[in-house]
């Protein structure tokens, strides 16, 4: 039985699908105008293989909010099933063009689209400069798998280990893990996916009818900025993408 959010990723790891689009019917009266629902019904509607509903919402939080970007990972990987890579890549430019937009978001959104839309070239003539020192670590490692695209798995494999399984890596990436790789335990899972804990930061005005009409749908905020805390530092890169693979670290697989 789902209770929560933190509920909804081992259901939809199990395929429990409609188990998941029942609890977020339940919880659309009291939760429409957040970005936390629209994007949990985005990744419910892509598990579904509901592909152009999920591409629907992802497009409205992207334009509508301005300190949410975890749906660069469900809007990467709905293009990518409908063939739609030109439309990914424009949705990518159009985020990091918005005057709301941080620097460190677009960067961040190079990163992770690029990756997953198979540009890898242009992911290695990223650089890091001015970035903090997680960012470092994210582009390392995508750098490290479009080297292996690239060039083959040999030529990576020194790089993945830097960035990506090192000591010093785990350190940076995982701070919720303790030296040994025990789950530090954090309660409140729902702000890893939000940019910025504040519920007022993510507050959207909920799509006039079902969930794929929602283009006139406004925005409500408090601040004008991306919190990139929420978005990267966590070490939670891939919370949505098909592959859900950091929830491992959170006991959510």
């Amino acid at each position: 039985m789902i209770e929560n959010y933190q509920d909804l990723p081992p259901k939809l790891y199990a395929g429990d699908i409609d188990e998941c689009f029942e609890f977020l019917d339940a919880r659309r009266a009291a939760d429409s105008n957040s970005a936390d629902y629209w994007h949990w019904r985005a990744v419910t509607h892509l598990r579904a293989q509901q592909f152009e509903k999920a591409l629907d919402i992802c497009f409205y939080l992207t334009r509508e909010s301005d300190v949410f970007g975890y749906q660069i990972h469900c809007l990467a990987d709905a293009c990518s099933h409908l063939g739609l890579k030109e439309t990914a890549l424009t949705a990518i430019d159009y985020f990091g063009k918005k005057p709301t937009t941080q620097a460190i978001g677009a960067f961040l959104w190079r990163v992770y689209g690029w990756h997953y839309l198979g540009e890898d070239q242009r992911v290695l003539d990223l650089n890091a400069d001015g970035v903090d020192e997680h960012s470092v670590y994210v582009l390392g490692h995508h750098q490290a798998r479009s080297q292996m695209r690239l060039q083959g798995i040999e030529h990576g494999v020194a790089a993945m280990h830097r960035w990506w399984s090192s000591p010093e890596a785990r350190r940076v990436l995982f701070p919720h893990l303790n030296l040994d790789g025990c789950l530090v335990l954090q309660d409140d899972f729902a702000r890893v996916v939000a940019l910025g804990d504040d519920p007022a930061h993510r507050a959207v005005r909920a799509p006039s009818h079902r969930d794929h009409d929602g283009t006139n749908a406004g925005l409500r905020h408090q601040h004008d900025r991306i919190e990139h805390a929420r978005f990267d530092v966590d070490g939670m890169h891939h919370v949505i993408a098909l592959g859900l693979e950091y929830l491992l670290y959170r006991c959510h697989a």
